[in-house]
């Protein structure tokens, strides 16, 4: 682990209804709050909530999304983790 904070699509390519987006390392939970301020500042790990997506910047809607916060070492990468479903 080099303490970088990644975000991938997880998802296969190509059109499709559900798309999940990861994001792990140190700020996963920083950026997570970015996106999703209506969470508490330290979301429960493991309880699937509903989110409103909100452009960080202007604070313009997004999307509405399922977040899943995984807290490290529980989680698939051995770092603080959140998947994004929409």
């Amino acid at each position: 682990v080099n303490g970088d904070t990644i975000i991938s699509v997880s998802t296969a390519p190509g059109v499709g209804a559900i798309a999940m987006v990861r994001i792990s390392g140190p700020d996963a939970r920083v950026l997570l709050r970015r996106l999703a301020s209506d969470l508490p500042e330290v979301p429960e790990p493991r309880r699937a909530t509903l989110v409103k997506l909100r452009d960080p910047d202007d604070g313009s809607s997004l999307d509405r999304a399922v977040a899943t916060f995984y807290q490290e070492p529980a989680s698939y990468t051995g770092e603080d983790l959140v998947e994004l479903t929409c």
